[in-house]
């Protein structure tokens, strides 16, 4: 990483470890779901289906992962969704 000149910060936050690279777009909302009538479940499907939705304005066919969520446009994983692990 560091020959690549890429910065490393640690954050506590619990799951395993996240790349983020230069160009790539990393988005942390905080949300009360309970407050928008949303479960998690509820609020990962929604935001896949913005994001497919999205993609396909530019002209790119997203479909889920199958195992986790997220979507793939092909075989490259173009939308990784996370989760934090302790949810209250």
């Amino acid at each position: 990483m560091r020959a690549r000149q890429w910065h490393v910060r640690w954050v506590n936050r619990g799951g395993g470890c996240l790349l983020q690279v230069p160009g790539q777009l990393a988005i942390y909302p905080i949300l009360g779901l309970k407050h928008l009538g949303l479960d998690l479940h509820g609020y990962l499907q929604r935001l896949q289906n913005i994001l497919a939705g999205v993609l396909s304005q530019i002209g790119l066919v997203a479909e889920r992962d199958g195992e986790v969520p997220g979507l793939r446009v092909g075989r490259r994983l173009i939308a990784s969704l996370a989760w934090p692990c302790r949810i209250g």
